[in-house]
């Protein structure tokens, strides 16, 4: 339980630092539109707020320790084939949509970043959702591994059979569990050797839980021990461990939500910050011509390049959205494979976030300055 009262402190450092480096980042912004420095936003702002908050992430991976949740099997079943194939495809979408940016200096663009972000988002979300139908195959596992345990050293105990005590088994409801344990029958059945019969179904399953305490198990078979009582020592502490991850899920989904939130207010707080730069800078500029020439030059400081602060703000976001999926990924309590699920969820939340914002500077801009606005460029 200390682990998860740290968790909580930790989440909320990452958090308090993501608002905090948000509002550092707005105010270089304005004191890049005063001094016309825009291009030292890239070197300070941008890349030093992007390490500080990646760092953060990675070191949240290194040294929160998560629950058991997903094993590392022998062999990978055909889910976890698709996922990865169907992840890396999503990735290598997003590779020519960034490549394709930068070569035809879209990137200026801010809708054309905003659905190549949505775009990659949506590419990525088949491995999103196959990946949550696996973390609920293992979390079903687990769920009845428990129960069948302590049933299966109850009967091992009173009838030293290994065939003969899983038969009645079979028939009991076990969920998704049961088709692996008739798998196991069924080898039990042609003579294989029941270590390896109980391997198979640790690697099937593919569950950390499920894998450790199959062991567990066989070594009190093979060592004679009292069975009945090894069973339900494995479901006492299966129970205690399934306590102390109800504990950290409910930490980590409140840090996910919360996260979610903050990086919609972030990316409104950009686009809002970037719009009256642009706003400001093109009021000075026509006011500009109508006053005397030795007061001109003072209003040519707020001279920024629109193109300049669409470049900031977008690499900005790249890096936000990089770090806080990082950052998610880093305590997410489920399957390795996630990273997929929680990269297109914050670039689909980012896409669209920025496309709406785009479309509502942009009808600010025409009602400021007129129909011309500035020219399309926001």
């Amino acid at each position: 339980m200390r682990m998860i009262d740290t968790l909580k402190v930790v989440l909320g450092v990452y958090t308090t630092l993501l608002g905090a480096l948000t509002f550092m980042l707005a105010n270089l912004m304005l004191l890049g539109m005063i001094f016309d420095n825009i291009s030292e936003l890239i070197t300070t702002g941008v890349l030093c707020v992007g390490f500080a908050l990646i760092s953060m992430a990675l070191l949240l991976y290194v040294f929160v320790r998560k629950p058991l949740f997903e094993a590392r099997p022998r062999k990978r079943n055909g889910l976890v084939m698709l996922i990865s194939f169907l992840g890396l495809t999503g990735l290598f979408v997003f590779a020519i949509i960034t490549v394709y940016l930068v070569i035809f200096l879209n990137v200026f663009n801010v809708e054309y970043v905003a659905l190549s972000l949505m775009m990659t988002g949506i590419s990525l979300l088949p491995a999103a959702v196959l990946v949550k139908i696996h973390e609920g195959r293992i979390t079903e596992y687990d769920m009845f591994f428990s129960a069948f345990i302590r049933s299966i050293g109850e009967h091992l105990a009173v009838l030293p059979n290994m065939i003969e005590s899983l038969k009645p088994l079979l028939i009991a409801e076990h969920g998704k569990l049961r088709s692996l344990l008739q798998r196991v029958y069924a080898r039990l059945l042609n003579r294989v050797d029941p270590r390896a019969a109980w391997g198979l179904f640790a690697d099937e399953s593919p569950s950390e839980m499920v894998t450790i305490r199959t062991h567990i198990f066989l070594d009190a078979v093979e060592t004679g021990k009292d069975l009945g009582e090894a069973g339900a020592l494995i479901l006492d502490h299966v129970n205690e461990l399934f306590r102390l991850r109800a504990s950290y899920i409910q930490v980590f989904k409140t840090f996910e939500v919360t996260l979610y939130l903050m990086h919609l207010i972030v990316i409104i707080l950009l686009m809002f910050v970037g719009g009256f730069i642009n706003i400001f800078t093109s009021v000075i500029a026509s006011f500009a011509g109508s006053i005397p020439s030795e007061y001109a030059g003072f209003l040519g400081l707020f001279n920024v390049s629109p193109q300049d602060v669409l470049l900031v703000t977008n690499l900005i976001l790249l890096m936000t959205t990089i770090a806080d999926t990082l950052a998610v990924y880093s305590v997410n309590p489920g399957s390795r494979y996630a990273i997929y699920h929680y990269l297109c969820i914050m670039l689909i939340i980012t896409g669209s976030a920025v496309y709406t914002g785009s479309i509502v500077i942009n009808g600010l801009i025409s009602w400021i300055l007129g129909p011309q606005g500035l020219g399309g460029v926001v």
